[in-house]
């Protein structure tokens, strides 16, 4: 039984050593050919920006907007480079640094995780801020407390929302946790809330807005107040290759302008997206 443990111990270490050095490995930069920044760069062109879109996000009519709106702060013609791989996952690192070297100038649309990504990439400042949620289709849960220990919980597993729940749900007696459930991508979770296979469900807001949109039965569901979820708001700015600092420079400048004068506002309350411009 000793052997067997120990066994088991070391068969667990490997696992986490291989897992962090396959981490690792995504994190470094990868090798291009040289003249892909010679002669491939975005940037070649200084009277027009190519601007990275990712049609899979909720948000994509957002981005569509502030891209255009920046592209006018500017003063520079805008190209708009659509993403169109099957699933988005915000890891996949290798398409993204050929996209930042070989598409666009900047790409839109990323959370702010500080520490969370290469050190190649580089961000502006945020150009707006939203919430992860917790919502659930059950009468009588208006605040976290409501929800009875042993509760099943759905996340949508490794976002920033899961993460805060799960770290609170660990500090707690075992007797008073909630039963954790990952669900996937937002929409088998959304579906799994609407069969009752869990009591509430923690979402990024703008996914379940958005695909509210087609299931309408999903507008029903109502928010439960969770601070340890929803607070603090994730700012969301845009990400670019680490090396173009002048760049960055500028489009920070042009997002702190399109911020201050209400711009940013109003083009989120014109997308209908439930976020707020940066603080």
């Amino acid at each position: 039984m000793r052997l067997a443990k120990t066994f088991t111990r070391s068969l667990q270490s490997i696992c986490l050593l291989l897992l962090f050095s396959l981490a690792m490995a995504q994190l470094e930069e990868p090798q291009l050919p040289q003249q892909w920044f010679d002669e491939r760069s975005p940037l070649s062109d200084q009277q027009s920006i190519s601007i990275c879109l990712d049609s899979r996000l909720p948000e994509h009519d957002l981005h569509e907007r502030l891209a255009q709106e920046l592209a006018s702060a500017l003063l520079v013609d805008l190209e708009i480079v659509e993403v169109g791989r099957e699933r988005h996952v915000e890891a996949d690192y290798e398409h993204l640094y050929i996209d930042l070297i070989n598409r666009c100038s900047i790409y839109l649309g990323f959370k702010l995780y500080p520490g969370a990504y290469p050190e190649w990439l580089d961000f502006t400042r945020p150009l707006y801020q939203a919430r992860f949620v917790l919502i659930t289709n059950q009468e009588g849960l208006s605040n976290f407390g409501d929800l009875a220990p042993g509760s099943r919980v759905g996340v949508t597993q490794g976002t920033d929302g899961d993460i805060r729940f799960l770290a609170y749900n660990n500090s707690l007696p075992a007797a008073s946790r909630y039963h954790r459930l990952p669900l996937g991508q937002p929409d088998i979770a959304l579906k799994a809330l609407s069969e009752g296979r869990v009591d509430a469900l923690i979402i990024w807001e703008p996914w379940w807005q958005h695909l509210a949109q087609g299931q309408p039965e999903y507008a029903e569901f109502s928010v439960i107040n969770a601070p340890l979820v929803s607070e603090p708001a994730v700012p969301v700015g845009a990400a670019l290759y680490t090396e173009r600092t002048a760049l960055r420079s500028l489009v920070d400048q042009a997002i702190q302008i399109l911020t201050q004068d209400g711009t940013v506002q109003r083009v989120i309350e014109e997308s209908s997206v439930p976020a707020q411009p940066a603080r």
